[in-house]
């Protein structure tokens, strides 16, 4: 194959939705440029790669790539024109290492450092690490760091590697939601949604986030509401397993378990390789609520990579997801020396339900 022939399979693979189709054409560009020996494509591959499986739902693919390109980068053998996608990448791998119990937490902190000397070096604003260094606190319980990290966050100014004007949002909605300000982080969303976004991310995932806020606010046609607008924009998106598990809990504490076990149903064979161990936590948690809330019955469990689904009775079904969201709490915890997983994790295996039975008048 010819550099031009690879330029074009390059710019092809750019132009694929998310997914195992885009994963396994950016790989084989990957592979081909590196037999070609051109190191402006395999360096140009790799950095495609990076958002092509974050977004594809296989992150832990990305570290060694980005490990790649950053000691490229470092010996001068970048691509001056993709080094703000190189920059920019730093997030997604903070998020994505927080994520995965056998990545030593030091790691993590290691690469927030380099993030924020490297964003220093090049003029850029501290906003984006102050976000997602309060993101790496509020996944350790750290309250006092995760405040003032929030404090530093809002007074930075919006730089060019800062999230888009959803995903920023959405992160301060998360840390308000998580201590209880149900009505700030309302607030927060409201000028967002009313506003046009255009993000891959966005506006399900706010919408997601809101969920709850919304039934404990009293809000029900909202909360109904951006159930029925979100879900349909996550339902195939295998990396948005942990949004989903906040469809489940909402399915289990408004009475709507029907909906709920045709969601646990349609999603359950994820688990089988989840994107994340943190999302695969959260998914088995919510599923776990769910059938303690719902009726006893028969939950078809779909097999991934077998040919045949199986009837699970939904008391066994509960018991086993149960385990394996405390297990996986006990693996972070056990990382982070902190108790905040598996208290979340508990907390959401016992919620109570916040209404008797809410209508979603569903369309799709």
């Amino acid at each position: 194959m010819s550099p031009e022939q690879l330029e074009a399979e390059l710019r092809a693979a750019d132009e694929l939705p998310f997914g195992p189709a885009r994963i396994a054409a950016v790989e084989e560009v990957v592979r081909q440029a590196d037999a070609l020996g051109r190191d402006d494509l395999r360096y140009a591959a790799r950095i495609l790669s990076l958002e092509t499986y974050r977004y594809g739902g296989e992150p832990a693919k990305s570290f060694v790539p980005f490990a790649w390109c950053l000691a490229a980068y470092d010996r001068g053998e970048g691509d001056p024109d993709l080094d703000q996608d190189l920059l920019w990448d730093f997030k997604g791998i903070v998020a994505s290492l927080a994520d995965f119990p056998e990545v030593p937490l030091a790691q993590t902190q290691a690469v927030l450092e380099d993030m924020e000397r490297r964003y220093r070096q090049a003029g850029h604003s501290m906003n984006p690490v102050h976000q997602y260094r309060e993101l790496l606190a509020r996944h350790l319980g750290d309250r006092d760091t995760a405040a003032e990290q929030f404090r530093l966050w809002q007074a930075s100014p919006r730089g060019e590697l800062s999230d888009c004007d959803g995903c920023e949002p959405n992160g301060k909605i998360n840390h308000l939601v998580w201590l209880g300000r149900d009505e700030e982080a309302l607030a927060t969303a409201r000028p967002v949604l009313s506003g046009r976004l255009n993000c891959y991310e966005q506006p399900q995932s706010i919408r997601t986030n809101l969920l709850l806020p919304y039934l404990r606010t009293g809000r029900l046609t909202e909360a109904a509401d951006a159930h029925r607008d979100a879900y349909p924009a996550l339902r195939h998106d295998r990396a948005k397993l942990g949004l989903l598990a906040e469809h489940l809990v909402f399915c289990a504490v408004t009475g709507n378990h029907q909906r709920g076990l045709e969601l646990l149903t349609r999603h359950l064979g994820w688990l089988d390789e989840p994107c994340t161990p943190a999302a695969a936590m959260r998914f088995a948690a919510a599923g776990a609520l769910l059938l303690t809330r719902a009726p006893e019955t028969a939950v078809r469990r779909p097999a991934y990579r077998e040919r045949d689904a199986v009837d699970w009775p939904s008391a066994a079904l509960r018991d086993e997801l149960a385990e394996q969201a405390l297990e996986l709490a006990a693996r972070f915890d056990a990382r982070n020396g902190t108790a905040e997983q598996g208290d979340q994790v508990r907390a959401t295996l016992t919620a109570e339900p916040l209404v008797a039975e809410l209508p979603l008048r569903l369309t799709r």
